[in-house]
This record gives C-alpha cells, structure tokens and sequence, in this order.
C-alpha cells in the first residue's frame, strides 16, 4: 500500500531493497544463484539486443542454469528450498522477457532498471509475472496514488471465499492418497469421478488463495492503473486466474486459459508466437517449455504434452454442430452435459500434475478406468456423427473469380 505514496524517485529503492531483503532472507546463500543467473542474461541482453538472438541467447543461459541445477538436486548433490526455487522460476520469466524486450526494441535499458524490474517484489514468490512496461509505469508515474484499491480487493475476496472454504473443509475429506488403493479402483465410476473432482477442487483452492494474495499486492502497489481513469485498476494484465470462467469452461481449452493467466502469457508471447512450425508442434513445444519450468518430475511432462491432443480431440466434438442443438431447450441441456464433462475431464488431466511420480500418476488413471481417454474418444465420435447428419456443404464458385480469389474463400471458410 506504500508503494504509490512514495515519491517517484524514492519510490525504486524501496520496492528492489525489500526484493533483495526477500531474495536473501528466503534464499541466503542459495540467492548466489539469482545473482550468476540474473548477471548472464543481462550481459547477454546487452551484447545482442540490437540482433534477433537476444531472447534466444536468454532463454538457453536461463533455462540451461535451472536444468543444472535441478540435476543437482535431483542427484542429492544439492537442495534449494522451496520458497528459493518458486523465486527462481519467476525470475527466469522476468529475465527472458527483458531480453525478448530488448531484442524488439533493438536496445537494452540501464542496469539499475534492469535490476528495479527483477527485484520489484510485488509478485516475487507467488506471481503472478509482470512484464517490463507495467513495472516501469508503477515505479514512475504519480497517477497512482489516486488508486483506489479496497474496492478491487474486496472484489477478488468475495470470488475467492469458496475456494478458501473448499481448500480447508475438502482437503481433509478427499485426500489425494487413497486413489492409489484398489479399494478406490472398486467403488463405481460415478463415485470415483466425483472423488477426483473434489479433491482436484480443493488442489484449486490452495492455488487460487495464494494468487488472490499476490493480486492484492500487485494492485496496491500500483500496478495495472487506468492511465485515463487512474482510481480504476485494470488488472487483466496480472490477473491470475479467471474463477468463474473455469469453473463454466466447456472446454479444456477455456478451462487452461483460465489458468495462472500471466505465466500463459508469457509462454504465448515468448515461446508459442516465437517458435517456428505447425500450429500443434508449437502446441508442443509450448507445452513442454512449460513442464520443464514447472519441474523434472514426470507428472508435468505427462500432463503438459498430453494436452494438446487430448485438447485437439475435444475440439472436433466442440466445433461441430450437434443434432437439435438449434432448439433452445435441447441447447441447454446439451451445455450442461459439456460443462460435467469438461470439468471431469480437466480433473483427469490434472492428476499427474498433483501426483508428480509417473508410477503413481499412471495407477491413479488406471483406478479412474482411464475415463478421460474415453471421453477424448466419444467427441471424436460425436465429430464423426455430426458430420454424418450434417455433412459440410461445398461453397459455390463464382462466376469470374479467379484461383488466387478461390484460395482466398478457402482460407475464410476453414
């Protein structure tokens, strides 16, 4: 909240001193690794910001360095604490973002502002990521002191309440570890479903608490400021996470969206948008820049490259006009039906996210009947009998149009 008080110029010492005094007071002598890490890349920054390769030479000095060192933990060489390795994530996204903004801009700003961005600890541990130009703006504008923040975070409190009561009250009702048993496997399917569910909600209302807090923190300190209208707060540039349109997604592609939103934006704008290929081999790729930035265990990699398929099959039910979905009735009923499945399905996914180990991810999906596969499946058919009832009509040519026009149509049409 003192953040937009403070005067302008005053106002960067406070914000990087308190990041620095977390840095070390959460890390000690493991913050050596935000040092070497956050030094190599502005040195690479600076070296090649007037050339393509800026971001590129980033991402392999960052992402190289993490890998290290996550080997070395993963082989007992060595142990950062939780907290330690949380930071370090989010610093990876800050410094490739820096260096892909200097490689646009075609120059790289000063070390002190390079440092005012890295270390400004609104956002520092739990997210969520800030991009260059909205820290610069709440470091140096005067509007913000006329922020009005309460109405914001009494907002945001209000949609979180459930999920803080799903996180404490759920949590010991569904624990995770009884899926693995075979008396798990023998209850009916319905239950099993609803079992995962659950505890997949209250897995969400631990995320979402922790965000809300690091929203409020953002916001009071001055970030997302309307600059036409200063007391208002836009925060659709560090909202984390979209409750209700998660919880109505119809689709796990509207549900992934919905989730840690500002780490999807920088995937998007760093990795999907940057990486050359097809449409699903940046998918892909995305995906697994993702998982590897998540951790080592198996659980990210299976749920992370998994998706994009899965998503893929979902798409071709989605896409596709069901028979009587015109009449409203049969509409509605027809999205409730997607919205269980979506939501079932999202569960399913999730569970080698929660479980981590690719033993115990793989046994839990064997108890569940593999039922998101077969759901993956069913809108495959619903596809192919969609299509079947209402097969796609072939465009008319025009008369006088040539072949680049006909092209044209073609485009538009898919």
């Amino acid at each position: 909240f003192a953040v937009p008080h403070i005067p302008v110029k005053y106002r960067w010492i406070y914000t990087t001193v308190l990041g620095i005094a977390n840095v070390v007071l959460f890390s000690s002598y493991d913050g050596i690794h935000f040092l070497v890490c956050i030094t190599l890349s502005y040195i690479a920054s600076r070296l090649l910001c007037k050339t393509r390769y800026a971001g590129l030479a980033v991402f392999v000095i960052s992402f190289g360095y993490i890998a290290a060192v996550r080997y070395c933990i993963l082989k007992d060489i060595y142990h950062l604490p939780t907290a330690a390795s949380v930071c370090f994530l989010l610093m990876v996204c800050k410094v490739v973002w820096f260096a892909f903004h200097t490689q646009d801009a075609k120059a790289c700003p000063t070390v002190l502002q390079y440092v005012q961005y890295i270390f400004y600890f609104p956002g520092l541990w739990t997210g969520p990521f800030l991009s260059y130009d909205l820290v610069m703006d709440a470091l140096n504008s005067t509007e913000t002191q006329a922020i009005q923040i309460l109405p914001f975070i009494l907002n945001r409190f209000l949609q979180i309440i459930p999920y803080i009561l799903a996180y404490y009250f759920l949590t010991p009702l569904f624990p995770r570890d009884p899926m693995l048993t075979a008396e798990f496997a023998a209850q009916p399917l319905y239950y099993r479903v609803y079992y995962t569910l659950m505890t997949m909600l209250a897995k969400r209302g631990r995320y979402f608490t922790g965000w809300f807090v690091a929203e409020a923190a953002c916001a009071a300190s001055g970030i997302g400021y309307e600059k036409s209208k200063p007391y208002l707060i836009d925060f659709t540039n560090f909202r984390a996470f979209h409750a209700l349109e998660f919880e109505t997604a119809t689709s796990l592609k509207d549900a992934i969206r919905s989730w840690n939103c500002t780490v999807q934006m920088w995937l998007v704008m760093c990795v999907y948008k940057r990486f050359p290929g097809s449409r699903l081999v940046r998918q892909i790729a995305t995906m697994s820049i993702s998982a590897f930035w998540h951790g080592l265990h198996p659980g990210y990699y299976l749920t992370f490259t998994l998706a994009p398929f899965v998503q893929g099959m979902q798409d071709l039910g989605l896409l596709c006009k069901w028979p009587g979905e015109q009449i409203e009735i049969i509409g509605k009923v027809y999205w409730l039906f997607k919205l269980v499945m979506s939501a079932s399905l999202i569960s399913f996914m999730i569970v080698p996210f929660v479980f981590l180990d690719l033993e115990h991810s793989i046994q839990v999906w064997r108890n569940l009947s593999w039922y998101g596969f077969w759901q993956a499946g069913f809108y495959v058919c619903m596809y192919v009998i969609c299509r079947a009832v209402n097969p796609p009509k072939r465009r008319e040519r025009k008369e006088g149009k040539g072949e680049k026009g006909e092209v044209e149509e073609e485009k538009k049409t898919e």
